[in-house]
């Protein structure tokens, strides 16, 4: 078989090369930092004819209380929306955690997921 190795632009000799790749990893650090909360123990099952996400918002610096937004979107195969829907859950105490769910009606094969703070 054929390896193929890919190399980081972070290794390579070109100063510019390198200094574009620091500010965009700068820039996605920085963006972490600032969020009041993240999403984790994400699980996808199906529900009769429907399919459940399911998942945990976790408080990380966020006032509790406060309500934490997300779109959620299932992707199919090829990248495809299959289904989007929003969910509204108030924040815990920092550290805490909410579990929330979505539900989406798809016949379709689903492939992945994706959130957007709101």
């Amino acid at each position: 078989p054929a390896w193929t190795i890919a190399r980081s632009p972070s290794m390579t000799t070109d100063a510019a090369k390198q200094s574009e790749w620091k500010n965009k990893n700068l820039e996605v650090l920085k963006a972490n930092e600032a969020l009041a909360f993240e999403v984790t123990d994400i699980s996808l099952a199906p529900n009769g004819e429907d399919i459940q996400l399911a998942g945990t918002v976790v408080n990380l610096k966020g006032t509790a209380g406060q309500p934490a937004k997300l779109r959620i979107t299932l992707l199919g195969a090829t990248g495809q929306t299959l289904g989007t829907e929003e969910v509204t859950v108030a924040l815990p105490e920092t550290q805490g955690g909410t579990p929330f769910k979505a539900t989406f009606k798809t016949k379709e094969n689903v492939a992945g997921w994706k959130y957007e703070i709101l």
